[in-house]
């Protein structure tokens, strides 16, 4: 477990991606509604497509720090 995180490594970036999933499909769900009501019901989509791109970028920028530091360690191993 890493000291500078409340949680284990291991739930971080499938919780992330879970919930990106769950917000593309919300954003996916309201779009039909939004474009035939009113215009300000559109908000609902881009925020919700919003916080789907933002735990995409999360999870990806996260899994990278990870597998970086997932080689330091197999460097300092082989030394």
């Amino acid at each position: 477990m890493s000291e500078d995180s409340v949680f284990p490594e291991g739930f971080l970036i499938p919780i992330s991606g879970l919930l990106a999933v769950v917000f593309a499909v919300l954003a996916g769900a309201s779009l039909p509604s939004a474009l035939s009501g009113q215009v300000s019901g559109i908000a609902a989509v881009v925020v919700f497509g919003g916080g789907s791109i933002a735990l995409m970028v999360f999870r990806h920028r996260h899994g990278k720090r990870r597998e970086a530091a997932a080689e330091e360690d197999a460097d300092m191993g082989e030394e």
